[in-house]
C-alpha cells in the first residue's frame, strides 16, 4: 500500500544550526513505513564535501567531524572515519563513501553510514539499541530517523533455505550432501581469536532490482548502503568485515536478457544454480569467497548451502559460495528490515550459521530461541509463533559460535591480528532452583583495555519439541527465555523485573519468557560485548552457567494480606523444601516496596527458611499496597507478592450462597460436576475455601482447599446420592456451620467419544436392520440412541455406512455393548471395514447369547486410518464422526415365543393376504422378519390388520411395538 506524506511537523531552531540538515516537512511518496516522526532534508553535497577528507581508522589518522539527525530529536556531531566497503576501483568510479565514527555529543554512541551521489544512510548504536537514518520519498528529498523497525508492511519474507515444502526438502539434500556445517552446541571454550577478518564479496542484482533504482549507479549505492549495514553488523559481533570487488558487470539492467529467470517463473527455485554459474563464468572462482544475489520480488531468501564460503562449486556441489540469493515479498529491496532482516541473515547461513527459532526443529542443534525467535538467524515476523514483528540487529551467541568455527577453519580470508584483547567472562558454578519460581544471573567480567562492556545473558538449550506460545515454561527440553537488547548490567531476571513484579511468570501477556514448571536443566550463556564506540572492530567472548530445575516448587510468597493492627503479624512462604539440598537455602532476605520496586525496605535482613517471619507492620495505613520480595541468601531465586494492609479478623467468615449444581439436583454428569458458589455477603473478609465431598450426609472428606469459587470433581460413580459443603476460612478460623448440599449422579452413559474436521468426512447415511437415518451434521459427534434397530439374537444384518464425499479412504468399525453393562469393550467390535471409498458395508452377527427384550447400544465410527490406525470406541479422533444407536432383542425372533405375561395371537394363521393382531394396540408399529433375522416389512397396523400378501410363502416373525414394549410372534404365509 502506498502512503502519502501530508502532515505538518514542528521542529526546535536548534536543528537548524548545522548547515547540512534543515527540518522538513515530509512531502510524496514514502518509500516504506518506518514510524519516523522527525524529519530533515540534507545538502548532501556539503556533507560530501566534509567527508572528502576523512582518513581510514588507524594510528594518527585525523578524524572528520559531521553532524547526523538522532532519535533524540537532536541533530548531533560525530567524529568519522573512512571505512569503504567495496573496492577501492569501485569507489572512485561510482563516488561510493561508507564511514564510521564515535559521537562528540554523546560519546556512546557509534555511527556506521553510508553516501552516494544521491543518498545518505546511517545507523546508530548506543548500548546495543539501534537507530536509522535513511531517505523517507522517493525523490530521496526527506530523510526520517527512527528505531529499528517494527512495522510489517506487505506479504513477509521468508527464507526459502527452509521455509516452503520443496525448500524443506532442499535443506534435506544440502544436509545428506554434506552442505550443512555440524555444531556440538555443548562447547562454548571460546568466541573472539583476536583476529581480523576480511572476505571478497561479490554481489549481482537482477535486471528487475536495478531497474527499481533507475541505473547501475543508484543500484549500486542502495548495494552500498546496505552492506554498511550489514558490515555495520558483522564488524561488530564477528570482527569480519566484507568487501566488494569491482565487477560492475553483475549488475544486470534488463530483466529479459539478465541470466535469472523471471518471479514469475519460479525464480527462487533456480536463483541459486543461475548465479553460481553467473560467477564462475563472470567472475572466476579465484577471485572472491562469498557470493550474493539482491533481486526485487520473490518473497525470500536461500543461502544455496550453510557455511559454505570458500568453497568453489563442483558436479556433486554445484551450489557453493556464490549461490545465495535475498529478494523481499514487498518489493522494497531497502531499508534495515531489507539489510539486517534478510541480507544479513542469508550471508549468517553462507558463514556457517543455522536458523535458531524452535517454533519447528532442524537437526543443527541451535534450535535455542523460542517460537520465532528475535536475532538475525531467528524468523521474527513471519511465523504463527512470532516473538516480535522484526529481527533485532545482533546474533544469538550459538549463531556467533557457529560462525566463528567456520571462520577458523577456512582459509580464504585476509586475516589481520587484533592488539585488542577480547573480554574476560569468569567460569560460573551451576545452580539449583524450585520448578515455577522466578531467578536471575549474574555474569562477572573484564577488559584488559577497559572498555565499557554489553551483557546479552541466552539460553543455549537445544529444543526437542516445537516450543509455542502455549507449550513454552511446560517441556523438558529447549528455550524458555526469550533473547533481549544486550545491556550494560551484567544481571539479568528471569522472567523480566516488571514482569515478576506484576504477578507474571509465564507467557499468558505474550513476553515469550516462562519459568520451567517441570524439573529440568537449564544452560545460559553471558555473551560479553565490548563497547567502546571509538572501536569499530569488536570482540565479544562468552561463559555459560547450568541452572537445574528441581521437582521441588514453586518457591512463592503464601501470605493473603499483613495486618497493621497486630504487633507479630506474619509474613508466611512456601518453603519448597528449599531448605534441603540442592538447594541449600538456609536463610532469606524479606523486603518491601510502596512504589513497585523504585525503592526497597529491608524488614529482614537475613531470617531463617522456615516459611514464616512475623513483623509489627502497624505503621502501614489500612488499604495500603505493598509489594513483598523474599529472596534466596547463596542463591539466585526469589518471589514477589502484592499484599494489602488489613486489620486482624475478629470472626470466621459468613456462608457462602450456592450457585450449581441445584441442591437435590438429580441427573448431574458422573464424569465430571463443577461446584460453584458466590462469596459470602458481609462479615469478615474469607481466605480459603474448604470443600468437602462424599456420600456421607455430613462429608468428611476434602476435596480441596482453594480461593476460587468454583471447583471442578471427576469421575463419580452413577446413580449415586452425594453431598457436599463449602467452609469458608480466614485467620480467626474457619465456619464448620454451613449447609450441607447433595445432588444425585446420572445412570452411567456410555463413554465420550468424538472427531475432528467432520466436515470433511462425515457420515450421511446408516443402514442396519430397520434402521435407514441420514444426517447432514458436521458435529464430531451425533447421538441418535432414541434410533432403534430391532434384532434377532443369533440374526446376521447388514451395515451400509455412507459418506457425504465419496472420494475419501476410510474404514468404519462398529461397537455394540452386548452384555449391557454401558461399556464398549475391546471385544464387543463386532465389524471393521477394509480401507475404501464410501460407502461401507460389512456383515453383523448379533450374539446368541444375548439376552431377549434386551435394548443396548451400538457406536459407529467412521475413522481415516492413515492418520488413526487404532479404532478405540472412545476419545477423539481427527477426521471422520461417531454416531450411537440402540439395538433391541425382540423377544420370541429366534424361536417365535410371545412376551412374558403378554397375550398376543394372529389370525388366520396360516394366512394368505392379511393377518389381525389380538393383545396390541389397533395402530400400532410393527416390523416382520424372517426366520434369518432379516427385515422384509414394516408399517402401522390398520384397525389392528398387517397386509401379508407380498410376502413369499414361508414363516416369519412379526414384532409390535406398544410404547416401551415389543411383542413377537410366528405366523406363516401360506
Amino acid at each position: 500500500m502506498k502512503k502519502i506524506f501530508t502532515g505538518v511537523l514542528a521542529f526546535t531552531a536548534a536543528a537548524t544550526a548545522f548547515a547540512q540538515w534543515s527540518p522538513a516537512v515530509p512531502t510524496g511518496e514514502s518509500r516504506r513505513a518506518t514510524g519516523a516522526k522527525s524529519f530533515y532534508s540534507l545538502d548532501i553535497g556539503k556533507i560530501r564535501a566534509q567527508l572528502a577528507t576523512a582518513e581510514p581508522q588507524g594510528r594518527n589518522a585525523k578524524a572528520v567531524e559531521v553532524s547526523i539527525p538522532t532519535l533524540e530529536g537532536r541533530v548531533e556531531r560525530f567524529r568519522v572515519y573512512s571505512f569503504p566497503v567495496v573496492a577501492e576501483s569501485l569507489a572512485k568510479r561510482y563516488q561510493l563513501g561508507s564511514y564510521v565514527g564515535v559521537g562528540v555529543d554523546d560519546p556512546k554512541k557509534y555511527v556506521r553510514f553510508s553516501v552516494a551521489p544521491n543518498d545518505f544512510q546511517a545507523m546508530i548504536v548506543k548500548d546495543g539499541k539501534y537507530q536509522f537514518v535513511e531517505p523517507q520519498n522517493a525523490d530521496k528529498s526527506v530523510y526520517g530517523v527512527f528505531a529499528k523497525t517494527n512495522f510489517t508492511e506487505g506479504s513477509a519474507f521468508v527464507c526459502n533455505t527452509e521455509e516452503s515444502p520443496a525448500s524443506q526438502k532442499q535443506m534435506e539434500n544440502l544436509k545428506a550432501g554434506g552442505n550443512v556445517l555440524g555444531n556440538d552446541p555443548t562447547d562454548f571454550s571460546k568466541s573472539s581469536d583476536k583476529k581480523y577478518r576480511t572476505l571478497r564479496l561479490v554481489i549481482s542484482t537482477t535486471g528487475e532490482y536495478t531497474q527499481l533504482f533507475g541505473s547501475v549507479e543508484a543500484a549500486l549505492a542502495q548495494v552500498n548502503a546496505t552492506l554498511t549495514r550489514v558490515n555495520g553488523v558483522y564488524e561488530r559481533e564477528m570482527a569480519l568485515h566484507l568487501n566488494l570487488q569491482d565487477y560492475p558487470q553483475l549488475i544486470y539492467t534488463d530483466p529479459a536478457t539478465d541470466p535469472y529467470s523471471s518471479v514469475a517463473g519460479g525464480a527462487p527455485d533456480s536463483w541459486t544454480t543461475e548465479l553460481q554459474k553467473t560467477l564462475t563464468n563472470v567472475v572466476g572462482e579465484e577471485n572472491y569467497d562469498i557470493g550474493h544475489l539482491f533481486g526485487h520480488d520473490g518473497g525470500g531468501g536461500n543461502a544455496g548451502c550453510i557455511g559454505c564460503i570458500c568453497e568453489s562449486p563442483t558436479p556433486n556441489n554445484p551450489r557453493r559460495k556464490g549461490s545465495a540469493y535475498t529478494s523481499p515479498a514487498d518489493k522494497k529491496p531497502y531499508g534495515d528490515s531489507f539489510d539486517i532482516d534478510y541480507v544479513a541473515h542469508e550471508i549468517g547461513h553462507q558463514l556457517g550459521a543455522n536458523h535458531t527459532f524452535s517454533h519447528r526443529l532442524e537437526s543443527a542443534g541451535v534450535n535455542a530461541e523460542p517460537g520465532s525467535g528475535s536475532t538475525i538467524m531467528g524468523y521474527a515476523g513471519i511465523t504463527s509463533q512470532n516473538v516480535q514483528d522484526h529481527s533485532d540487529p545482533y546474533f544469538h551467541t550459538l549463531s556467533i559460535r557457529q560462525i566463528q568455527d567456520n571462520l577458523i577453519a577456512k582459509s580464504c580470508d585476509v586475516e589481520t591480528p587484533l592488539d585488542n584483547q577480547p573480554p574476560v567472562v569468569k567460569a560460573m558454578a551451576d545452580i539449583n532452583i524450585p520448578k515455577g519460581t522466578a531467578f536471575f544471573l549474574t555474569a562477572e567480567a573484564s577488559d584488559a583495555e577497559g572498555d565499557p562492556l554489553l551483557y546479552s545473558w541466552e539460553q543455549v538449550d537445544n529444543a526437542r519439541t516445537a516450543t509455542t506460545s502455549t507449550n513454552i515454561g511446560k517441556l523438558s527440553s529447549g528455550p524458555n527465555f526469550r533473547v533481549y537488547n544486550p545491556d550494560p548490567s551484567p544481571v539479568r531476571y528471569f522472567p523480566k523485573f516488571e514482569s515478576v513484579m506484576n504477578g507474571v511468570l509465564d507467557n499468558s501477556k505474550r513476553t515469550w519468557e516462562a519459568v520451567s514448571t517441570v524439573a529440568r536443566e537449564m544452560n545460559f550463556a553471558a555473551l560479553v560485548r565490548e563497547n567502546d564506540p571509538a572501536k569499530n572492530i569488536r570482540q565479544t567472548q562468552y561463559a555459560t552457567q547450568k541452572v537445574v530445575v528441581g521437582k521441588d516448587g514453586p518457591f512463592l510468597v503464601t501470605t493473603k494480606r499483613v495486618y497493621n493492627d497486630i504487633a507479630s503479624a506474619p509474613i508466611e512462604w512456601d518453603v519448597a523444601n528449599t531448605a534441603a539440598a540442592p538447594y541449600n537455602v538456609q536463610n532469606v532476605r524479606i523486603d518491601y516496596t510502596e512504589d513497585n520496586g523504585k525503592t526497597w525496605v529491608v524488614l529482614a535482613d537475613s531470617t531463617p527458611n522456615d516459611g514464616k517471619e512475623n513483623f509489627d507492620l502497624r505503621f502501614l495505613q489500612e488499604g495500603k499496597r505493598i509489594k513483598v520480595r523474599i529472596s534466596a541468601i547463596g542463591n539466585v531465586f526469589y518471589a514477589v507478592k502484592e499484599l494489602e494492609a488489613k486489620k486482624f479478623p475478629t470472626s470466621a467468615p459468613n456462608c457462602v450462597t450456592l450457585t450449581g449444581p441445584a441442591n437435590n439436583a438429580d441427573n448431574v454428569n458422573y464424569r465430571e460436576v463443577k461446584l460453584s458458589w458466590t462469596a459470602a455477603q458481609g462479615g469478615e473478609m474469607v481466605d480459603s475455601y474448604d470443600v468437602y465431598l462424599d456420600t456421607k450426609e455430613n462429608p468428611t472428606t476434602l476435596l480441596a482447599s482453594t480461593a476460587a469459587l468454583s471447583l471442578s470433581k471427576k469421575d463419580l460413580k452413577p446413580s449415586t446420592k452425594y453431598y457436599w459443603k463449602v467452609v469458608p476460612k480466614n485467620d480467626f478460623g474457619a465456619n464448620t456451620a454451613c449447609e450441607v448440599y447433595s445432588f444425585t449422579t446420572v445412570e452411567q452413559q456410555y463413554c465420550e467419544a468424538s472427531a475432528n474436521n467432520a466436515s470433511y468426512e462425515r457420515i450421511s447415511n446408516v443402514k442396519f436392520a430397520d434402521i435407514d437415518n441420514s444426517s447432514t451434521s458436521t458435529a464430531g459427534y451425533e447421538n441418535f440412541a432414541s434410533v432403534v434397530a430391532n434384532v434377532a439374537a443369533g440374526g446376521t444384518y447388514t451395515l451400509t455406512v455412507t459418506s457425504a464425499k465419496s472420494s475419501i479412504m476410510d474404514q468404519v468399525a462398529v461397537w455394540i455393548d452386548t452384555n449391557n453393562n454401558k461399556v464398549f469393550e475391546e471385544n464387543e467390535m463386532l465389524l471393521l471395514t477394509p480401507k475404501g471409498k464410501s460407502p461401507w458395508t460389512g456383515e453383523i452377527t448379533i450374539p446368541s447369547t444375548m439376552a431377549k427384550g434386551t435394548k443396548t447400544g451400538m457406536r459407529i465410527r467412521l475413522q481415516d486410518s492413515s492418520i488413526n490406525s487404532t479404532f478405540q470406541p472412545c476419545g477423539s479422533h481427527s477426521y471422520g464422526q461417531v454416531e450411537d444407536y440402540s439395538i433391541y432383542i425382540a423377544q420370541g425372533l429366534a424361536t417365535g415365543e410371545a412376551d412374558a405375561g403378554t397375550v398376543i395371537k394372529v389370525y388366520p394363521n396360516p394366512a394368505e393376504s392379511q393377518i389381525a393382531l389380538s393383545g396390541v394396540p389397533a395402530n400400532a408399529r410393527y416390523s416382520i422378519f424372517g426366520m434369518n433375522g432379516t427385515l422384509v416389512s414394516r408399517g402401522v397396523l390398520s384397525a389392528g390388520k398387517a397386509d401379508v400378501s407380498a410376502l413369499p410363502k414361508g414363516t416369519y416373525l412379526i414384532s409390535v411395538e406398544d410404547g416401551d414394549k415389543k411383542s413377537t410372534a410366528k405366523f406363516i404365509r401360506k
